[in-house]
């Protein structure tokens, strides 16, 4: 048997641990094949999440729209009362009441306070637990909305900015190094970002005057730099954004060699096993999953 080089394996990417307790064999053929039956594979995620606690009778979330001038952060493990959201003018995207669905929710920022904006209950909690990246939890939980509607329009109601590009892994953990150089206990700096560095950003932007959202971008990397804050690895500055954009405009013209097929492969892997995690959510969603055995 092949895995992948963390050891994880089969159609939705368990370990060998999580499949000793908690791989299914929902097809009843005598063998828990995670490997090449769809079946099995799918209700061994679905079991993941509700051994995770996936509650049926809630859902993950949903995207909100943000007052004017809101000052809020970025901490989706800060959950509060629904009626704390309604009292800071936070609404659902077409400015009606946020539903009683959710008793307790947090909220995420995942591009800052420009951005889409979600309040996410314990459910979003146990899509993290399967991967634990906060993009790749808000993916599953779109997608197994977008499955269960059977809605073909993937956009969020807000656009995302882009004024606030992204980091590459390198600038993360420049971003880290130079929190870490400021006294900040985030642990050891890996280019991920958890919530301890979110935190450390929150309260780094704040004593700067800026809104905390707790983004690790472009803009937090260059207040750093501003401020002569930024640890660098290497010399080479950041780039913005928007000349990302047309500089790969500009490549597409003149380009001549072909992409790099082990690059399609690694994101055609990615999003098979997301769409896989996404259907299993959807099924427990539907609730037309029977009971796993």
């Amino acid at each position: 048997m092949k895995g992948s080089w963390a050891g994880a394996f089969g159609q939705t990417q368990f370990m060998p641990s999580t499949f000793l307790r908690l791989a299914q064999d929902f097809d009843g053929d005598g063998r828990k094949d995670l490997v090449n039956s769809s079946v099995n594979a799918l209700a061994s995620t679905a079991n993941f999440l509700k051994s995770a606690g996936y509650n049926i009778n809630e859902p993950w979330g949903y995207e909100v729209k943000l007052p004017p001038n809101f000052r809020g952060s970025n901490n989706r493990s800060n959950k509060k009362d629904i009626n704390y959201w309604r009292s800071q003018g936070i609404t659902l995207p077409n400015h009606h009441p946020l539903p009683d669905t959710l008793k307790n929710a947090g909220l995420l920022l995942p591009s800052g306070i420009k951005g889409p904006a979600f309040l996410v209950g314990k459910n979003f909690n146990s899509f993290y637990s399967y991967n634990a990246s906060e993009n790749y939890a808000l993916a599953i939980a779109h997608l197994s909305d977008l499955i269960d509607s059977n809605n073909i329009k993937v956009s969020f109601f807000t656009p995302w900015p882009t004024d606030d590009g992204g980091l590459t892994r390198r600038q993360n953990r420049e971003v880290q190094q130079s929190l870490i150089k400021l006294g900040y206990d985030i642990g050891e700096p890996d280019g991920i970002i958890g919530d301890k560095t979110r935190q450390a950003i929150q309260d780094y932007q704040r004593k700067h005057g800026k809104n905390p959202d707790g983004r690790s971008g472009t803009k937090t990397y260059n207040l750093l730099r501003s401020n002569n804050h930024l640890f660098l690895t290497s010399t080479q500055p950041i780039i913005q954004e928007s000349k990302i954009i047309q500089e790969s405009k500009d490549q597409k013209k003149n380009e001549t060699k072909p992409v790099s097929k082990s690059n399609n492969i690694l994101w055609a892997v990615g999003m098979g096993v997301s769409l896989i995690a996404g259907i299993a959510a959807s099924l427990i969603l539907r609730k037309k999953m029977p009971k796993l055995r």
